[in-house]
């Protein structure tokens, strides 16, 4: 009994180590420079394909999902990573590591089905298990990059890495890993579960009859048609009633532009440490990503100790957090060592984890009902930002070299903070001038109650 009641959760922990454990992961950008890719070619030609095809590779498996099964769109996904794993090992040509690219992006929707999966799934224990998938992951990703800079260390493996003979062995274990993967959730998940969007009950009218003739037929699938727009309706009514509350468009507005940019940060960082200490990087790079994800989990447990105060300050909150966010990308796209570039890092990336529960729970505070359309929305918030800065920052408009996109994108995180603290001094004005009127009121309404009170006298 006891490990049916833990059967699902374990089983969702395990293809979250086994998708995430890679030992290649933070050596990426090395190992493409190594197969004769320029470093420019790396940020401005390879990593914004990932970029780009993310949106639509989260629209085709969302899709898959609510019509043929999360399951299928979750295995169908998670091969993505097998093909891009196999093709890295394959290819030096530039257009198929471009393509990759795609194939990544596949797998990186499909942790985001995940998700929604295990909710579907678990809803009644949905903030643990998500909890426990979320501690697999880390373990998946720090052990995997202990590992793979305790490969590149050995006697045997430092001697071939010029060659990127040692490297590829980070490849071929991570391709070991993604098979599994895919097996694991083809075998293991279950098939059957409730859709995360509108309910299948309001879609299809059930007929307790077999029998039955063509008009009644016709009759339920009007009804069924008409269900299905009272239902859109309601969603969007919901929608724009939800981002009717100024704290919901507010927490929803900054978390689509920060998470935007943090996406793009975790993508480029190794190019920039290659480009600060192009020979340190392969020692250094696996122990920066290792110790980064761990000091950023716990992190992430702060808010936790913090919430009456943070309740209080959530303005100040706002405008601080973003200058930390934008200062520590801007420092990083500047240091002129590697171990600087590691401290402003791992500042950034731990700032930004303490913000994660905040958010999450600033938005659903708020909320009446609807929390997964907003979190839904915000999801495609931070997509459409992520393409508009790749955009601005890439080859396409601006041009930018690796360390001014660091600075860029931290510069656009500063410029939030004042637009924040802007509002927030508005806000105060317009609430000390609302109290002023009101006390003013009250005062002029008291006298005249005394007046007509002394003329009866």
């Amino acid at each position: 009994m006891i490990f049916q009641s833990y059967k699902l959760p374990i089983i969702f922990c395990v293809y979250s180590f086994l998708s995430t454990f890679n030992p290649s992961s933070p050596f990426l950008a090395l190992y493409l420079v190594q197969l004769g890719i320029s470093q420019e070619q790396v940020y401005s030609s390879v990593y914004p394909i990932w970029t780009y095809s993310y949106f639509g590779c989260l629209l085709i498996l969302g899709l898959i999902g609510e019509y043929i099964g999360y399951k299928v769109s979750i295995v169908f996904g998670t091969i993505g990573y097998v093909i891009s794993s196999v093709m890295l090992v394959t290819t030096s040509d530039l257009l198929l590591i471009q393509l990759q690219e795609v194939a990544y992006a596949f797998n990186s929707a499909a942790y985001i089905i995940f998700t929604s999966y295990i909710y579907c799934v678990e809803r009644e224990s949905y903030q643990t298990v998500t909890s426990l998938v979320r501690f697999s992951y880390l373990v998946g990703t720090v052990t995997s990059a202990l590992l793979g800079q305790a490969l590149l260390w050995t006697p045997f493996s430092k001697d071939a890495s010029s060659t990127g003979i040692g490297m590829i062995v980070l490849f071929y274990i991570g391709l070991g890993f993604s098979c599994a993967a895919v097996l694991w959730a083809f075998s293991t998940f279950p098939s059957k579960v409730q859709h995360s969007s509108i309910s299948s009950q309001h879609l299809i009218q059930p007929n307790a009859n077999t029998d039955i003739e063509t008009d009644t037929s016709t009759s339920t699938n009007t009804q069924a048609n008409k269900s299905f727009y009272t239902s859109l309706r309601g969603l969007l009514r919901d929608m724009i009633n939800a981002y009717k509350n100024p704290t919901v468009l507010a927490w929803s507005i900054w978390w689509g532009i920060s998470l935007g940019i943090h996406h793009l940060a975790l993508t480029f960082w190794q190019v920039l440490i290659i480009a600060v200490d192009s020979k340190g990087a392969s020692h250094w790079t696996g122990y920066i990503s290792s110790v980064t994800y761990l000091l950023a989990a716990c992190s992430a447990m702060i808010p936790i100790k913090m919430e009456k105060f943070l309740s209080r300050h959530l303005s100040v909150l706002f405008v601080v957090v973003s200058w930390v966010l934008g200062g520590s990308l801007v420092a990083f796209g500047l240091s002129p060592t590697i171990w600087f570039a590691t401290i402003f890092f791992i500042l950034y990336s731990c700032q930004f984890e303490f913000m994660v529960p905040i958010v999450s729970v600033q938005v659903a505070a708020n909320m009446k009902a609807r929390v997964g359309l907003v979190f839904s929305v915000n999801t495609m918030l931070v997509m459409i930002t992520q393409i508009i800065v790749q955009f601005i920052i890439g080859k396409q408009a601006l041009n930018l070299t690796i360390r001014n996109q660091f600075i860029c994108m931290g510069g656009i995180l500063i410029v939030l903070g004042f637009i924040y603290l802007i509002l927030g001094v508005c806000g105060i004005t317009r609430k000390g001038v609302n109290n002023y009127d009101q006390g003013r009121e009250y005062t002029i309404v008291e006298s005249q109650v005394n007046e007509k009170e002394s003329s009866v006298q």
